[in-house]
C-alpha cells in the first residue's frame, strides 16, 4: 500500500473545507482520565519520585494523580517546617513530571471498632484552621498544578462523616454549631486556591447546606456558572460510586440525585468505586451514570473487581477515554489566502465525546507560523472552554486580523489549548490534544489544522484604492469600481456568490492601460440577495480583494422582517401603500397574535412564546404570505 490519506479538502475558490480524521487512541490529555492514589503520612513521609511518575504515564497512560497527605501525628501542635518542606516538594515533582493533582488533607484512615467513637479524626477547630493556614501559601504557590481541592481535614478519610468534634453524622444530625464551624472550614479551604479553581465536597447534601440550596431545584445557574462566587466553587467527589442504588452518598435519590446533575455540569465531579455489585456496576449502567454525573477522574486501583467487570465486559478502554473531556475536530473551513493587515476567517468544528468540560479555564489561540522563515504571531479566541460540555458539538468562527508588522509568507495554522498559569503554559504535556490523526505536535503542544494560508504583501491604499459598488438596472447587476493610484494592474476577477461566504470568479477582466474606470453588466437569473467582490492582480504578483458588496433582491412584497431570530421582540416594518393583516401561530396552529391593517412600524413581544418555530401568516393587499419565525432565548 502506497497512499494513505490523513485528511480530504476542498477548495471552494476562496475558502478551503477541511474534513479531520478521527483518533480512537488513549490521549494523555490534562486534568482528566485514571489516576493514582498516593497517600503521604506525615509519621512516616515517603516522597513521590519522577520514576513513579513517568512509569503511570508511559504505562498506563496517566497524567493526573490523587494525592492524601495525612497529618497523622499533628492533632495537637502545629505543622512543622519539615512536613511543609515535604508537601512542597512533592508538588515540584508533580510539576516536572507533567502532571496535575486531586489534593486532600486528613488526619486518619483507620476506621475504629464498629465505626464508634472516639475517632481521632481531626484536632479542635482552633488548630484544624491553624494547619489550613500553613499549608495556604503552599497550595498557592501550587495551584497551577492542582486540579481540584477536596473538603477534606475531618472525617475518618477527610470524608466529613464519622468525626469526634464536628457533628457525627451516623449517630446524630448535627448542630447548627457543626455546621457553622464545617463552614468556617470550607471557607478557610476556598481561601487557599485562586477563584478559578474548585474545592470539592463528599455529598450534595452538605453542599446545598452550606449555601442554603433548597433541592432539588436550587442549583447553579447558567448565568451564575464560572463567576467566582464560592457557590459555584464547589464540586464533587463521590468514593462509592455504583457501589448500590443510593451510592452510599445520596440520603435522597429523589431530590439529590437532580440536583447534583445539574451542579456536576458546571463544577466537577471524580472520585472511586468501592463495591461490585453487578445491578449499578455493569457497563450500560456505569457508562450512563458517568455521563449524567459528568464524570472527570478515577481511582484505576479501587475497586479491583469493578474495574476488572469492565475490562472483562469491554467498557473499560471507552471510560478511559471519556472521562473528562475528549475533543475532536471534525472540519474547518480557512482562507486560503489574505494579505498583511487584511483578515484570515475561520469555522473549525468540533465535538466534545467526554463525560465533561474541561475543569478549568485555560486560552484558546489560533498559531501562525511561516513555514521558511518561522515568523509567527497568534491570536486569542475570548471563549471559555468549560462551557464545552460533554456530549456537544462546538464552532469556533470569526476573523483574524493580520497584524501589519509580519512577513509575508506561507503560514501553518494551529489550533492551541496551552495551560492558562504562566508557570506552565509553554509546557506543551500541560496542552489540550485533540482526537484526531495527524495534527498533533508533542513537542510544542499545538494542534496542526492541515490548513496553509498564504499571506501576501498588501498593496498600500496609497498606492491603489478599488472600491466596488453595485446595482440593479432592470433585470441586470451593474458592476462598477474605480481605481487610484501608481502600482500596474495585471487583470480584475468578478467573483460572486449567494450566502456571504464561499465566492467564486465568474469573469476575467484584463486592466486597461491608462484606464482607472470600469463597468461590468450581468443578467438577474434568479430573485436572490447576491454578494460580489473584486480580486485585483497586480504584475508584481501581489494580490488586493476589495470591499464585499450586497445587491438586495427586488420584491413585490410590502412587509419586511428584521430578522426572525426572536429573543425579545419582533420588528417589522411596512411600505406605506401595504394593506394587511397578520397573526401569527405555533406548529399545531395555534394563534398566538393578532392585528388588522399593520402600522409602518411594530414591535412585538415575544419572551412569554417558548422556545420553537412559528409561523406569520398575512396578506398583503390580498395576497397571502408566510414567513418562519425561530424563538431562541
Amino acid at each position: 500500500l502506497f497512499l494513505v490519506i490523513f485528511v480530504f479538502s476542498k477548495s471552494f475558490s476562496q475558502n478551503t473545507l477541511i474534513n479531520y480524521l478521527p483518533n480512537t487512541a488513549v490521549i494523555q490529555n490534562p486534568e482528566r482520565g485514571f489516576c493514582e492514589y498516593f497517600f503521604q503520612y506525615s509519621k512516616n513521609y515517603t516522597p513521590i519520585t519522577i520514576s513513579q511518575l513517568s512509569n503511570l504515564k508511559s504505562t498506563r497512560n496517566h497524567t493526573l494523580v490523587f494525592v492524601s497527605f495525612y497529618l497523622d501525628d499533628y492533632l495537637n501542635k502545629d505543622l512543622s517546617t519539615t512536613l511543609l518542606t515535604q508537601i512542597t516538594n512533592d508538588f515540584n515533582t508533580i510539576r516536572n513530571a507533567g502532571f496535575k493533582v486531586i489534593v486532600r488533607f486528613a488526619y486518619t484512615k483507620t476506621p475504629t471498632v464498629n465505626y464508634l467513637p472516639p475517632y481521632f479524626d481531626a484536632p479542635l477547630k482552633p488548630q484544624l484552621l491553624k494547619h489550613i493556614s500553613q499549608l495556604k501559601p503552599i497550595l498557592l504557590a501550587n495551584s497551577d498544578v492542582i486540579l481540584t481541592l477536596q473538603n477534606g481535614f475531618w472525617g475518618i478519610w477527610g470524608e466529613n462523616f464519622y468525626t469526634d468534634f464536628y457533628g457525627n453524622d451516623a449517630t446524630a444530625a448535627p448542630t447548627s454549631t457543626n455546621w457553622a464551624d464545617r463552614k468556617q472550614i470550607l471557607d478557610s479551604l476556598l481561601s487557599c486556591i485562586p477563584t478559578s479553581r474548585l474545592l470539592s465536597v463528599r455529598t450534595p447534601a452538605k453542599k446545598a447546606r452550606y449555601f442554603n440550596q433548597t433541592l432539588p431545584a436550587d442549583t447553579i445557574t447558567t448565568n451564575e456558572a464560572y463567576n467566582g462566587t464560592a457557590k459555584t466553587r464547589v464540586g464533587g467527589h463521590n468514593d462509592c460510586f455504583l457501589a448500590a442504588a443510593d451510592d452510599y452518598t445520596f440520603y435522597n435519590n429523589v431530590t439529590e440525585k437532580p440536583f447534583w446533575e445539574t451542579e456536576t455540569k458546571y463544577t466537577i465531579m471524580g472520585g472511586e468505586t468501592c463495591n461490585d455489585d453487578a445491578t449499578f456496576t455493569n457497563c450500560n449502567n456505569a457508562k450512563s451514570e458517568l455521563r449524567k454525573y459528568k464524570w472527570t477522574y478515577l481511582n484505576d486501583l479501587y475497586h479491583p473487581d469493578v474495574l476488572a467487570r469492565w475490562k472483562t465486559n469491554g467498557c473499560f478502554s471507552e471510560i478511559e477515554n471519556k472521562l473528562g473531556y475528549r475533543l475532536k475536530l471534525i472540519k474547518g473551513i480557512y482562507s486560503p489566502n489574505t494579505t498583511i493587515g487584511g483578515s484570515f476567517s475561520y469555522n473549525i468544528q468540533f465535538e466534545n465525546e467526554g463525560y465533561a468540560s474541561p475543569v478549568n479555564p485555560r486560552p484558546i489561540q489560533l498559531f501562525f507560523e511561516e513555514s521558511t522563515t518561522k515568523a509567527s504571531f497568534t491570536t486569542t479566541i475570548n471563549i471559555d472552554v468549560r462551557k464545552w460540555y460533554g456530549g456537544t458539538t462546538i464552532t469556533l468562527a470569526g476573523l483574524v486580523q493580520i497584524p501589519a508588522n509580519i512577513l509575508a509568507g506561507n503560514y501553518q495554522v494551529y489550533l492551541y489549548l496551552p495551560d492558562q498559569d504562566p508557570k506552565i503554559n509553554n509546557r506543551p504535556e500541560y496542552a489540550i490534544q485533540m482526537a484526531n490523526t495527524s495534527t498533533w505536535q508533542a513537542n510544542t503542544g499545538k494542534n496542526n489544522l492541515l490548513h496553509n494560508v498564504t499571506i501576501s504583501s498588501n498593496t498600500p491604499l496609497s498606492l491603489n484604492s478599488v472600491k466596488l459598488s453595485a446595482n440593479q438596472i432592470d433585470n441586470f447587476a451593474q458592476l462598477g469600481w474605480f481605481t487610484s493610484g501608481t502600482s500596474k494592474i495585471d487583470y480584475f476577477e468578478i467573483e460572486k456568490n449567494i450566502d456571504g461566504k464561499y465566492f467564486e470568479k465568474i469573469d476575467f477582466i484584463k486592466s486597461q492601460e491608462n484606464e482607472n474606470e470600469y463597468l461590468y453588466n450581468m443578467p438577474i437569473i434568479d430573485k436572490k440577495d447576491m454578494y460580489f467582490r473584486l480580486k485585483t492582480k497586480y504584475v508584481d504578483q501581489s494580490i488586493q480583494y476589495s470591499n464585499i458588496i450586497q445587491l438586495k433582491a427586488k420584491t413585490t412584497e410590502n412587509l419586511f422582517l428584521l430578522t426572525n431570530d426572536c429573543k425579545d421582540t419582533i420588528s417589522l416594518t411596512t411600505t406605506s401603500n401595504a394593506i394587511l393583516n397578520m397573526n401569527i401561530v405555533n406548529t399545531a396552529g395555534k394563534q398566538l397574535f393578532f392585528i388588522e391593517n399593520v402600522p409602518e412600524r411594530i414591535n412585538i413581544v415575544c419572551t412569554a412564546w417558548p422556545t420553537g418555530i412559528y409561523f406569520m401568516n398575512y396578506t398583503d393587499n390580498g395576497k397571502p404570505f408566510t414567513k418562519k419565525l425561530l424563538i431562541n432565548k
